[in-house]
């Protein structure tokens, strides 16, 4: 009796060619696709700027707060939150607080380096 289906020997196959495994992007070296950065026609993205980056005179939009809940909190309490338009009024010297007020409002408060740290903005041009 014979076998359902024939099973491949040597003989009857010849060599095996088996094909040559890709290389991979690391040993073509090239960069992996997830790592490759958008082409130039893309929007590029600009590292968000410090409050402690600005000029005197500067007005900015608050992009983002990064501190922790109780510092969000205290710069709610001083009106100051994401979306709002700000300038900088003065620098004190010697690493001192800084002077900002709310555009809308007109409010002024003084806010330490620490804090400020702390605080994203996107710089807006002056009209």
């Amino acid at each position: 009796m014979k076998p359902a289906h024939k099973t491949p020997s040597c003989r009857d196959t010849g060599p095996a060619e088996t094909p040559a495994p890709e290389k991979s992007h690391r040993e073509a070296g090239q960069i992996a696709p997830c790592m490759q950065e958008a082409s130039p026609t893309h929007h590029e993205e600009r590292t968000p700027l410090k409050l402690l980056d600005l000029k005197q005179g500067d007005t900015a939009i608050i992009h983002r707060l990064t501190g922790g809940r109780c510092m969000k909190a205290r710069m709610d309490g001083f009106g100051i939150r994401e979306g709002t338009l700000i300038r900088l009024i003065m620098a004190a010297p010697f690493h001192g607080p800084l002077l900002v007020e709310d555009v809308e409002s007109g409010a002024r408060i003084m806010i330490g380096r620490g804090m400020a740290e702390s605080v994203e903005v996107s710089h807006q041009e002056s009209s």
